[in-house]
C-alpha cells in the first residue's frame, strides 16, 4: 500500500522491549491512531530486548505520533528490570527524525526540538539531542550519550557529566533517559556467522567498523603515542559502525552494523569482508538480516554488483534485487519479502 503524503518524516524509533506482542501493539496502535501516521515495519528481538518500529507521517502530526509512542512506551516499559545485548540508555533508547520528502532538515531539528521539550515536562524523561539536532559537537554521535547504558546514567546525571538538553538533571529509574535527533537515512544491518563467540563477533567488527580499535599489548595494557594519546587502528570501511553480540534467539554471532552512507559502502561490501575476515577466524557466514525498512538503491546496488560478479546480462529490478537477497542471504533468518521491507513501495 502507498501512501501519498506532500511532506513526509520517517522516524525509528528503538524501544527497550523484546517480542512482548502486547506492549508492541499498543505502541503501534498509539501511533496508527493519528492522522496521516502510518507504522511500515517492526522489528524485534529476543537477545538484544529491542523493538525497532518504522513509521511515516506529516510534519503537522508528527509531535502528536510521536509523543503517542514515547508516553505509551514509558508506561509499559520499566529499565529497572531491562537486560539485552545491545548498548540502551533508556525505555524509549532513541528516537531517529528522518525528512523524507518536502521537508527539510533545519524543520526537522526544530521539531525534534519540540519534541524532546513535551516529552522532559510531561513525562519527566531527561531527554538529549544528538545527530543534526545535537547542541554541542562531543553529542553529534550516539555513542558518546549512551557511554557507560542505563546502569551508569546515575552517576553521570549526579555528577554533572551528562546535563540533559532538555528537563531536569533528575534520574528517572522506571524510563532512564531518551536521545532524539534528525539524521540520514542509514541501513541497520546483522551479517550472521556459523559461531557461538561473542569474541569473534566482536573482534570483526572492530576490524572494519570505521572508528577501528584502541591498540594494546600483550597484557591488555593501552598503548600510547609520543603525545600520551591511545594509539587507535582504524578499521578497513568507513561509513560504518559495528558491534558483535551472540544472539540466543538465533543461536549464532552476528556482527551488527550501522551504514550511514550506502553508497559508499554498500551492502555487498560489507557482507563480503565480514565473509573474509570471518574465514580468518576458521568460520563462515550463513547470510545477514536487514532490521527495518531498505532503500531500494541498495538492493539493487547490490544485485547489479554480483550480476556482473556472475557475468550476468539482467537490468530487470525485480531480478536483480531477487539476486541481492540470495547472494547477501537475507532469507538466512526469516522470510525476506522485499515487497514489505522496501521503503519505495510505500511512498
Amino acid at each position: 500500500m502507498k501512501y501519498n503524503l506532500e511532506k513526509i518524516i520517517k522516524c525509528v524509533p528503538n524501544f527497550s522491549i523484546g517480542p512482548d506482542k502486547k506492549i508492541i501493539k499498543i505502541i503501534a496502535d498509539s501511533i496508527n491512531s493519528i492522522e496521516n501516521s502510518y507504522v511500515l515495519d517492526i522489528f524485534t528481538e529476543k537477545s538484544t530486548n529491542r523493538s525497532v518500529i518504522t513509521f511515516i507521517t506529516s510534519p503537522n502530526n508528527f509531535i502528536n505520533s510521536a509523543f503517542n509512542a514515547i508516553k505509551v512506551a514509558s508506561e509499559n516499559i520499566n529499565m529497572e528490570n531491562h537486560k539485552g545485548v545491545h548498548p540502551r540508555i533508556g525505555a524509549i533508547d532513541v528516537f531517529p527524525i528522518i525528512p523524507i520528502k518536502n521537508i527539510s532538515l533545519t524543520d526537522c531539528i526544530d521539531l525534534s526540538n519540540i519534541l524532546a521539550k513535551k516529552i522532559s515536562y510531561k513525562l519527566s524523561i531527561p531527554v538529549y539531542l544528538y545527530g543534526y539536532s545535537a547542541k554541542s559537537p562531543e553529542r553529534v554521535k550516539l555513542e558518546n550519550l549512551r557511554k557507560g547504558e542505563y546502569e551508569n546514567l546515575k552517576y553521570r546525571i549526579k555528577n554533572q557529566d551528562l546535563i540533559p538538553d532538555y528537563g531536569k538533571n533528575l534520574y528517572n529509574k522506571k524510563s532512564g533517559a531518551s536521545i532524539i535527533g534528525v539524521r540520514d537515512i542509514l541501513i541497520a544491518y546483522n551479517v550472521n556467522l556459523i559461531s557461538n563467540s561473542k569474541k569473534v563477533a566482536q573482534n570483526i567488527a572492530k576490524k572494519i567498523r570505521e572508528s577501528g580499535y584502541i591498540k594494546t599489548d600483550n597484557y591488555g595494557n593501552i598503548l600510547y603515542d609520543k603525545h600520551n594519546k591511545p594509539v587507535r587502528k582504524y578499521g578497513k570501511l568507513k561509513y560504518c559502525k559495528a558491534i558483535g553480540w551472540y544472539s540466543n534467539q538465533h543461536k549464532k554471532s552476528q556482527v551488527s552494523f550501522n551504514i550511514t552512507n550506502f553508497h559508499k559502502t554498500p551492502l555487498h561490501t560489507l557482507f563480503d569482508l565480514t565473509s573474509i575476515e570471518a574465514r580468518k577466524n576458521n568460520i563462515e557466514v550463513s547470510g545477514s538480516e536487514i532490521v527495518g525498512l531498505v532503500s531500494k538503491e541498495a538492493l539493487l546496488n547490490s544485485g547489479k554488483f554480483y550480476n556482473k560478479k556472475c557475468n550476468g546480462k539482467t537490468n530487470n529490478e525485480t531480478k536483480l534485487i531477487k539476486l541481492a537477497i540470495e547472494k547477501l542471504g537475507l532469507n538466512d533468518l526469516s522470510n525476506f519479502n522485499f515487497k514489505k521491507k522496501i521503503i519505495e513501495n510505500f511512498i
